[in-house]
């Protein structure tokens, strides 16, 4: 049994469904005054670094946003075989635009897969074809030209710019947080993220993760680092380091803020 002022899980293996981390982190989608992300950009060397902040309402209805816009219609259903479930191509690398398509691909059902757009073709090229790629997420028309040109994509493809282009002033629920409802409890042993490793034995090769060792990562860190929704946590791991998955993701199930720069 875990226990806080936010939390009260108790963990049975006879179980055929789990509690997903979006359980913790979509409590906090009305709060307007705690900050969610915390985004500190440097344009040049000269110049003065600006500050971004997105609150928790923000950042958790753009993702809802985001994956009723964007994210093609899917149910998580027990017995899937991992080679058949929707995979997320997320190749942007940095900023609100990563954390959004983030939390939009889980909202939507999807597996999170972080590619770096700076890796070789080939590299993408099996990436791709090792798992069930339904969207990508790339941060700029330049990586999108590219990957049309490589190979043909029987997938869409969504520019960052796209992301940050959505307007949540006028957000009218509308039956959109009921919608992704469903992804707050998953049935065991469900995927939530594969990272890829460098393939310098051979071909890279996929590390699963599933929606129950997320939660778990997620508290047991919690608890060693004492994060609490007064911590600010700056991640500095490249989206294709798998720790700065799980960083962020147990840092917005405390409420606290996550902390990052350009890289």
């Amino acid at each position: 049994i875990f226990r806080n002022s936010r939390m009260d899980i108790v963990a049975d293996a006879k179980t055929t469904h789990v509690t997903t981390i979006l359980s913790f982190i979509l409590n906090y989608l009305d709060d307007d005054s705690s900050i969610a992300l915390r985004y500190v950009t440097h344009h040049s060397t000269n110049s003065k670094a600006t500050i971004e902040e997105w609150s928790y309402r923000k950042l958790l209805t753009s993702a809802l946003l985001c994956a009723k816009m964007f994210f093609p219609q899917h149910t998580v259903t027990e017995g899937t075989p991992t080679s058949s479930l929707p995979c997320a191509a997320i190749m942007v690398e940095e900023g609100p635009a990563l954390a959004i398509s983030q939390l939009a691909a889980l909202l939507a059902g999807f597996v999170v897969v972080p590619v770096s757009p700076q890796d070789p073709p080939s590299r993408i090229q099996h990436i791709f074809e090792d798992v069930s790629i339904a969207i990508a997420i790339v941060p700029n028309e330049k990586v999108n030209t590219t990957l049309l040109q490589a190979q043909e994509v029987p997938f869409p493809i969504v520019l960052a710019s796209e992301i940050l282009s959505i307007n949540v002033s006028n957000y009218n629920d509308d039956g959109v947080t009921s919608t992704f409802a469903k992804i707050k409890e998953v049935p065991k042993n469900t995927v939530s993220h594969i990272y890829f490793t460098s393939g310098s034995t051979g071909k890279p090769k996929g590390c699963i993760s599933t929606h129950e060792a997320l939660v778990n990562y997620c508290l047991g860190k919690n608890q060693c680092h004492n994060v609490n929704a007064d911590s600010v946590v700056f991640v500095a791991s490249p989206h294709t380091f798998d720790p700065s998955f799980g960083d962020m993701f147990a840092t917005w199930m405390m409420g606290a803020t996550v902390a990052c720069a350009t890289r």
